[in-house]
């Protein structure tokens, strides 16, 4: 069974974290599970967390937002699916 995961594409490096059961909260501070070195991002930016069988993205009050397939989110978890890009900024990840 393959183990969903949260890929972050950059203009100057990919990186990725896996989404094993826990929430994954994305933001500039390094000791979160996906750091986004956009200088636009917060701290806490975002999180993606298990709904049930399927995984649920929010906003985290975040200052510049963060946006899901092109629509800003809010602290409103809203499901993911397949091949969803959510941005932050200038970064994106899928």
């Amino acid at each position: 069974m393959r183990v969903p995961r949260l890929v972050l594409e950059t203009d100057d490096d990919d990186a990725e974290a896996p989404l094993a059961g826990a929430a994954c909260v994305a933001g500039r501070l390094a000791s979160w599970g996906l750091t986004l070195a956009e200088p636009q991002s917060s701290r806490k930016q975002f999180v993606v967390e298990p709904a049930g069988s399927r995984w649920q993205v929010r906003d985290l009050k975040s200052r510049n937002g963060t946006y899901l397939n092109e629509e800003r989110l809010t602290e409103t978890p809203i499901p993911l699916s397949h091949d969803d890009a959510i941005r932050v900024a200038r970064a994106a990840s899928s």
